[in-house]
């Protein structure tokens, strides 16, 4: 089960950082990957704490549920928030550097 969960982060990253480099502008980017990267090393401690405290109380056999309902809310939200804009689009008007 977890080597399934790293390998779809396996196709998740490159898109990510791919998004990341066709979007922001060239004199902020190093900013930008570096507070992408901060917040990425601080959700690790912080879903390491949430998911102690879920086994505690809730118990074991319940994190992958919880996780999962996780997963696919975020997936839904992301799809509906970026479905149609591609990078030809974001070029002409002129988003992207």
């Amino acid at each position: 089960m977890i080597f399934l969960f790293a390998a779809v982060g396996g196709f998740v990253v490159p898109f990510e950082r791919m998004v990341m480099q066709t979007h922001v502008e060239a004199n902020a980017r190093g900013r930008i990957f570096g507070l992408w990267n901060t917040c990425s090393m601080l959700s690790i401690n912080i879903g390491a704490l949430i998911t102690g405290i879920v086994i505690d109380y809730i118990g074991l056999a319940y994190v992958p549920l919880i996780v999962a309902i996780f997963e696919i809310i975020l997936g839904i939200v992301f799809f509906v928030q970026f479905k149609g804009r591609t990078t030809d689009e974001a070029k002409k008007l002129g988003e992207v550097g």
